[in-house]
């Protein structure tokens, strides 16, 4: 059976950002083993003019699954902001903007409103071959979704967004099915990343961000014969002012891109290698513009 399908294509007169689709859900399916109705599936294809969404029609507050996958090389970023009130996007997007300064008195700031006036729910960092799986549990409110490319990509503009009504009463809290868990938390020392040190490549995994700042999981394979030791070395370095090459291999494969402080979401992206991988943020801290990997906020596994 052929699903309906919505289209959204960004022209010259998109608002542009930088991290997020539009809209069109079913609700949440029930009959999952156990009695846990399954998340409602929403199939998000990413392209350098927007995105389609599978099957039409609004979305329902719930827990929801977006399916996301593109055939460019670049890979997009897919994320889903909430407004927080008495803030617009028009404001979020020259904050965002505002916050890829080069210049400190003007990014720090910049980051710091952003971080108060926008609530950020996550979404998939998605490159081709590889569909990225992100749920997590929508409310009755106003959402903006959108695209970004993930690297630089001439004569198109920087991201796509348009707004999207959820409706229904959905639930406050509803359980997130996951094969792993991963909580960021703050410590004395700065962020921390804490989840278990080997599991299987395919595996959901769960992300609590319990951190004062948004927070991100970004799945990056170091290169073979590098340790936890070098990644250790490699994030020292970008502190002291003398980085060291990157322990990883240039290759990307994607994960979820930030929750606010209290949120949590879950991530599997499909098509992983076995290996060692460091799981990361490269969130900005708002004071010192430094990544939260860099802090602290990663962790090395190995995908079995």
């Amino acid at each position: 059976m052929t699903m309906p399908r919505r289209r959204f294509l960004g022209g010259a007169a998109a608002l542009t950002l930088a991290s997020l689709p539009a809209a069109g859900a079913p609700a949440a399916a029930a009959g999952a083993p156990g009695g846990r109705p399954r998340p409602a599936r929403v199939d998000v294809t990413l392209t350098h003019e927007g995105w389609e969404l599978s099957p039409s029609g609004p979305l329902r507050a719930g827990v929801t699954g977006f399916h996301a996958t593109t055939r460019d090389e670049s890979g997009h970023y897919f994320s889903i902001l909430r407004m927080r009130r008495g803030t617009t996007i028009e404001r979020a997007i020259e904050l965002i903007t505002a916050g890829n300064s080069d210049d400190p008195e003007i990014a720090l700031p910049a980051r710091r409103a952003l971080y108060r006036e926008v609530d950020f729910n996550g979404g998939a960092a998605v490159y081709p071959g590889r569909r990225t799986i992100y749920t997590t549990c929508l409310r009755d409110t106003t959402y903006h979704l959108g695209e970004a490319a993930a690297q630089w990509v001439p004569d198109r503009p920087p991201f796509h967004v348009a707004p999207v009504e959820v409706t229904g009463p959905g639930v406050d809290t509803p359980p997130l099915r996951a094969d792993v868990r991963l909580t960021a938390r703050q410590t004395t020392d700065g962020p921390v990343f804490d989840i278990r040190g080997r599991f299987p490549a395919d595996s959901v995994i769960r992300f609590d961000n319990k951190t004062p700042l948004p927070q991100e999981i970004i799945l990056r394979k170091l290169i073979d014969g590098k340790t936890a030791e070098d990644v250790a070395a490699y994030y020292d370095s970008l502190r002291s002012g003398s980085p060291l090459p990157e322990p990883y291999v240039q290759e990307r494969f994607g994960g979820m891109l930030p929750i606010s402080p209290g949120r949590r979401g879950t991530v599997r992206v499909e098509g992983l290698p076995t290996g060692l991988f460091s799981i990361l943020s490269h969130v900005k801290d708002p004071y010192t513009g430094e990544t939260q990997a860099s802090q602290g906020a990663y962790s090395v596994v190995e995908l079995c």
